[in-house]
């Protein structure tokens, strides 16, 4: 509950042990919200359509 709270202010539970690399920035899940989250210059942000839909990324490792 309290994890949710942080959530809600940008601070997000990132799930280290699920990041994967799509050939331009890492990316995974907020473990609490399960947002989509990459890490780029200034760390890990949550991931804008435009950013997702780059066409030089790769798909997610189970879909390739």
């Amino acid at each position: 509950m309290l994890q949710y709270l942080f959530c809600t202010f940008g601070k997000h539970a990132i799930a280290r042990d699920r990041v994967w690399f799509d050939g331009v920035d890492y990316r995974t899940k907020c473990r609490c919200c399960a947002r989509a989250l990459h890490r780029g210059d200034k760390g890990w942000t949550k991931a804008r359509p435009e950013v997702l839909g780059d066409s030089h990324r790769l798909p997610h490792p189970r879909e390739r």
